[in-house]
């Protein structure tokens, strides 16, 4: 059976028009597969890597799929000498029945990045803290990995940590220590929580989620709420 892809132009928001690397693949009739949506995903990518332009570029799926109106979104991180590239990978939706129906690419092209750094982590943290102005970050991770500035690529620690307004991210060159991003995390909610307990509150009150992402939200009991929500008993309300 012959797979048509094509390539549906659409009148995408103003973040999405800034990315000309974005493509979208739709009405996509792939073969049942009945096996893992993962798996479906892959063999999929797989068969068609050169009709979707995905032929030169190394994909590591992750281990969970979305579930997304009965269907599953399969994302696959796209990697340049076995370091991820931060912000690029693919998006695949499966149906029920194992077919693929989308697949969204934002992938780098032309990287020629050499995966040496002469900055140590520890010094990349010491920069984002630098950056910061604080003496420590909460929580700090530091991944390596290749930025996609068009040009090639750029080898970077990607530091986050949390600093009193919240949890932060920070890109600093391998190289040369230079700091190419830094960009704060934090995001604000309203949401409907209760203000002891599902038992002993059983009516929700409608409060403002103060920076979530944060290891200390500035509201006691939003920061309560939050740290229980995926525990039974939870104070987030439906």
């Amino acid at each position: 059976m012959r797979i048509v892809l094509p390539l549906l132009l659409l009148t995408l928001p103003a973040s999405a028009e800034a990315r000309p690397d974005l493509r979208w693949y739709t009405g996509l009739r792939g073969p049942a597969d009945g096996s893992d949506p993962v798996v479906a995903a892959t063999r999929f990518l797989r068969r068609e890597a050169a009709r979707l332009r995905l032929d030169r570029t190394a994909l590591t799926p992750r281990a969970r799929a979305l579930v997304w109106r009965g269907h599953r979104v399969v994302r696959f991180e796209q990697r340049f000498e076995g370091l991820p590239v931060f912000g690029r990978g693919v998006r695949v939706r499966v149906d029920a029945a194992g077919r693929v129906r989308t697949v969204v690419t934002s992938v780098a092209e032309g990287l020629n990045v050499v995966p040496l750094a002469t900055v140590t982590a520890a010094n990349a943290y010491a920069i984002a803290r630098a950056q910061w102005k604080v003496p420590r970050m909460g929580h700090p991770v530091a991944t390596l990995g290749v930025y996609d500035d068009r040009a090639g690529g750029v080898l970077v620690w990607r530091v986050e940590g949390n600093v009193a307004s919240g949890r932060t991210r920070t890109l600093v060159d391998a190289v040369s220590g230079r700091v190419l991003r830094a960009a704060s995390l934090a995001r604000h909610a309203v949401g409907r929580v209760y203000a002891e307990n599902p038992v002993a509150t059983p009516d929700p009150v409608v409060l403002e989620l103060d920076n979530p992402t944060a290891a200390r939200p500035s509201s006691t009991v939003a920061a309560a709420r939050l740290s229980s929500s995926s525990t039974p008993g939870s104070g987030v309300a439906a």
